[in-house]
């Protein structure tokens, strides 16, 4: 904060928060209405106020900043729930979006504040205890060829993974099975793919942006599910020869980039699902097998683990406001002239209860 002169404020505080927002766009009718369905949860915000009126202080009375430069370093400790930074949102299509950002502001009255905003990302890595644990794959499907509605030939296709979730820059290694021994045709190769799905499910408020004429506003509290297409991460084709008559067994390996375009563990937020799907296309028999990839693996083993089938955001709001306390090891220069609210408790001294990851995967 650095003033010339004196400025009188209500308050000034440092905001830190993260929202999730789902929304579908679905257009229908003569028309050609477009309805905007979101769903929006803040599920973590909180608070310090340095000084002036705490936010639920109704009391607008002035407080004074004398001339001068002041320092107010901060920490904030975000919650062991907090999902990892997302961004799959579309203005044509919809989507979903995890966002994070820092806001440091000066309220001068009702109607006027001074704000600067800085986003920020959060990446989830996993226990590499916890991701060696995961559960085994093992699926099989079949190609059957008929004619009168009767099976003529039919080729079975099992697919082996080892377990179900990878960390990026990993190899996925597994097996793939074919029983060709009833089987009419030969099969020479196999292709396998891995794409990224998220899938949004919205109850919520509908806003409508009308055509060339004025209709109803649509039911309110509507049900609304929007899936994104699957977006391909990699794309392979696997040699193996099984004549008919015959059956075989492979390995296969299937290389993550280090720098994942979106990760899907944690697996799951209020309103939207996210996962990988490995496709393999044997011949007809198409087998999907989703799987859950992180941004890294900590081979200390320090990270509490997130159940896949769980939601990671609190369904409820936690907003919390505290009174400004200086950081350990951070040296600061406040206004000694004014100091924060005293009906608000100070904050507690933040202290990272894991080490933090920075987006190379490098984890400090």
């Amino acid at each position: 904060v650095g003033q010339h002169e004196p400025v009188k404020c209500v308050a000034a505080r440092i905001m830190c928060w993260g929202a999730e927002r789902c929304f579908a766009i679905t257009s229908g009718g003569e028309d050609s209405f477009t309805h905007n369905v979101h769903n929006d949860t803040v599920f973590y915000k909180d608070t310090l106020t340095l000084f002036g009126h705490s936010v639920k202080d109704h009391d607008d009375t002035a407080v004074e900043i004398p001339p001068g430069t002041y320092t107010y370093p901060f920490a904030f400790e975000l919650p062991t729930t907090a999902f990892a930074s997302l961004h799959t949102a579309s203005c044509q299509c919809g989507g979903a979006q995890i966002k994070y950002e820092v806001v440091a502001f000066v309220k001068y009255d009702a109607h006027r504040n001074d704000a600067v905003r800085r986003a920020f990302t959060v990446v989830v890595p996993i226990s590499k205890r916890d991701m060696l644990a995961s559960a085994p794959v093992n699926v099989t499907a079949t190609a059957t060829v008929t004619k009168f509605s009767v099976v003529m030939a039919k080729s079975d296709v099992t697919v082996t993974l080892p377990r179900s979730i990878y960390a990026a820059g990993e190899t996925i290694e597994g097996e793939i099975a074919i029983d060709n021994r009833q089987g009419e045709t030969d099969v020479s190769t196999v292709r396998i793919a891995l794409s990224y799905r998220c899938e949004v499910a919205i109850v919520a408020k509908k806003s409508m942006t009308a055509g060339a004429h004025e209709r109803p506003e649509p039911p309110k509290d509507a049900e609304s599910h929007f899936v994104i297409r699957d977006s391909p991460v990699v794309v392979l084709e696997l040699p193996m020869a099984v004549e008919h008559g015959r059956q075989a067994a492979a390995p296969f390996a299937v290389p993550l980039p280090h720098a994942m375009p979106a990760v899907s563990y944690p697996a799951r937020g209020q309103h939207l699902a996210v996962a990988h799907v490995m496709r393999f296309d044997v011949h007809g028999a198409k087998i999907k097998i989703p799987i859950h990839i992180a941004h890294c693996a900590d081979g200390n083993n320090r990270f509490a683990f997130r159940p896949l089938d769980a939601p990671v955001a609190p369904a409820e709001l936690h907003d919390t406001e505290h009174a400004y306390t200086v950081p350990d090891d951070y040296i600061a220069m406040p206004c000694r002239s004014l100091q924060p609210p005293a009906g608000l408790e100070k904050q507690p001294r933040p202290h990272a209860s894991a080490p933090q990851a920075v987006g190379t995967g490098e984890l400090h």
